[in-house]
């Protein structure tokens, strides 16, 4: 999924829908990263993966708020990903 989200993105340039995928999906894999331990037992390099996901889904996501100002979505994935990158 990684491997081809980019181009989606690339090829609908217009479009809020792959950006909110690309978004979710970065979300969902940093995550994944992070696994579900305790932080004392997840690795830096596992933190660092994990942060730099996020912040790249958070990209995605922003942008895709912009374009479709009504979807929920993205502010539902923007909150995981705030979670996980301790905002607020």
């Amino acid at each position: 999924v990684e491997n081809w989200i980019p181009q989606a993105v690339e090829a609908e340039p217009g479009s809020a829908l792959p950006l909110l995928v690309a978004g979710a999906r970065h979300v969902n894999w940093g995550w994944e990263a992070r696994t579900g331990a305790r932080a004392q037992h997840v690795s830096r390099e596992q933190f660092q993966v994990f942060h730099n996901r996020l912040r790249t889904a958070e990209k995605w996501l922003y942008a895709a708020a912009e374009r479709e100002p009504e979807w929920v979505s993205p502010w539902y994935f923007l909150q995981m990903s705030g979670r996980g990158l301790q905002a607020g």
